[in-house]
């Protein structure tokens, strides 16, 4: 019965290696193609540094079926953002044995791009679906930060997703960055994007490995919208009359500027 039963077993094995490996060039050879039709590089893995808290989740990770280029052909001031399949993995040891090692994997689908003049307006910001009760890894994965949550005009918004932000963020940038304008914009678009805004990183995610031309095309489209209000953000802050920086300044040491350029 082992010799009779083998063959058929042995079949088996190789047929799903195959099928595994088809998938694999399947998704590759997908990812190829939208990498062709929209300009980009494509590259079967990448690496990103940890500046976020997702890129720095868990305890191993990867970077997978990566395409770069461009974020916007129109302004090429934006720079270059790369999209990929990212998974995190948490290990788990029972009684401390190797041998009993276990990986649980969380993947997501990213869109990163590096807004370094955001670094000093923006010490971070954090906008995910709102948690349930009892979703400890998200907790967990932001425990390390010193966070606070803060809470919206709109009620649907505040329904819909969590806004935490590093305790040194200054509330009036928060307020022009979540002006009504984007907080509609985040209410109706079709992918309810969540994004990471952290040491000059602007990480845009969805839940899982998204293989879906259309949602992938919506998912770069949200990082430019996001990417470019934090940008027009960042340049408004530095176009505003230097009478600013007069703040505590005895009055007569002013009393020479616009009346419209006094605080």
């Amino acid at each position: 019965m082992i010799v009779l039963a083998g063959p058929p077993g042995v079949i088996a094995v190789v047929l799903l290696g195959a099928l595994a490996m088809a998938d694999r060039r399947a998704r590759e050879e997908f990812f190829r193609s939208l990498a062709r039709s929209l300009g980009y590089r494509y590259a079967t893995a990448t690496q990103m540094l940890p500046l976020t808290p997702l890129l720095g989740a868990g305890d191993r990770r990867r970077w997978e079926r990566a395409i770069s280029g461009p974020l916007d052909r129109e302004d090429p001031a934006l720079g270059e953002c790369t999209l990929c399949h990212y998974t995190y993995e948490v290990r788990s040891e029972r009684r401390g044995d190797d041998r009993n090692t276990t990986w649980e994997p969380h993947h997501f689908t990213i869109c990163a791009i590096d807004l370094e003049s955001s670094l000093t307006r923006f010490k971070g910001v954090f906008l995910r679906p709102r948690r349930g009760l009892f979703d400890r890894l998200e907790r967990d994965r932001l425990s390390h930060l010193r966070l606070r949550r803060v809470h919206l005009e709109s009620l649907a918004f505040n329904d819909a997703y969590d806004l935490e932000v590093a305790n040194e963020q200054d509330d009036r940038a928060l307020r022009e960055l979540f002006a009504p304008s984007l907080v509609s914009w985040l209410g109706a678009h079709p992918l309810s994007p969540n994004f990471e805004l952290r040491a000059g990183m602007l990480v845009v995610f969805l839940a899982g490995h998204v293989e879906e031309a259309g949602k992938l095309i919506w998912l770069l489209d949200a990082t430019r919208h996001l990417a470019r209000r934090v940008v027009d953000e960042v340049d408004e802050e530095q176009r505003r009359p230097a009478a600013h920086l007069l703040r505590g300044l005895p009055l007569e040491r002013s009393s020479s500027a616009p009346s419209s350029a006094l605080p």
